[in-house]
């Protein structure tokens, strides 16, 4: 709506903007979504977090009932009552994604409008360069910050061996599916912040040499597990600062059956005092 009547309007300031009816109200439904937004990055840390626990109590808690018939140091009621706590407190958080509506912080709607005419800008970019990708132009490729299903499937048939997209900070499963078919040496990532699972199964099937996300700072145990898997050659990881004992063997065995990795020593001193 912003953009249909910016242009309808011939509208270049925030002073003509805001005369607009419909330009206001959408600034200001904008203005309060991302209050929202703000306000549950917190709480869904925290039960992000909890998720991570109940996960690990359920494969310790696998674990101890294989063994529990041939061994008797196993108190499976404690176990029992550990789950039950944790659980209990995790629906008790629920509460924590109530939003405080009479105290929400908001942007100047000047900044908002400001935003929105810089995002505007890169969705319009970003439709061009993906454009340009499918008729065979990749110098502009590493400047995209969304990459496109159609584009990601010109990319997988692209004869070159280097592919930087280093200003994705997202990459969706069915991307990653798509690029993981490509036949090139190097894939550069360096823009993502984060490597879901579900991202990270299709990513490394990949039978390139080499992989860069040197972004990611976080590494689950699925993630790390499919890193395991992986044939390629190199990895780079060096902003890596949050793993599991779990994940850190899953790179450790990866390094060891051959592969190289560049990684900060973050991870050595970890597993070291480990």
């Amino acid at each position: 709506i912003i953009a249909k009547e910016k242009n309808k309007k011939k509208i270049v300031s925030y002073e003509e903007a805001i005369k607009n009816k419909k330009i206001e109200l959408s600034l200001r439904t904008i203005q309060r979504r991302e209050a929202y937004v703000e306000q549950l990055k917190y709480p869904n840390n925290q039960l992000k977090y909890k998720r991570e626990k109940i996960l690990y109590l359920k494969r310790k808690t696998l674990i101890e009932v294989q063994i529990a018939p041939i061994s008797s140091g196993i108190d499976l009621n404690q176990l029992q009552d550990i789950i039950n706590s944790t659980i209990k407190k995790q629906i008790s958080d629920i509460d924590m994604l109530i939003i405080d509506t009479k105290n929400l912080k908001l942007k100047p709607l000047v900044s908002v409008w400001e935003n929105t005419i810089k995002q505007s800008h890169s969705m319009n970019n970003n439709v061009k360069i993906n454009q340009e990708i499918c008729q065979g132009n990749l110098k502009k490729i590493n400047n995209v910050t969304f990459l496109s299903l159609k584009a990601a499937k010109c990319l997988s048939k692209w004869e070159g061996k280097d592919i930087l997209l280093n200003n994705i900070t997202i990459l969706f499963p069915d991307i990653a599916k798509e690029l993981a078919k490509w036949e090139g040496d190097w894939l550069c990532l360096n823009g993502l912040e984060k490597l879901p699972p579900e991202t990270a199964k299709y990513l490394f099937q990949w039978k390139g040499k080499k992989i860069s996300i040197n972004g990611v700072t976080e590494l689950s145990d699925e993630t790390a597990r499919y890193i395991f898997g992986w044939n390629g050659k190199e990895l780079e990881i060096i902003g890596l600062k949050k793993f599991s004992p779990a994940a850190a063997e899953h790179i450790n065995s990866w390094r060891k059956l051959g592969g190289k990795i560049y990684i900060s020593d973050l991870f050595y001193k970890n597993r070291k005092n480990g």
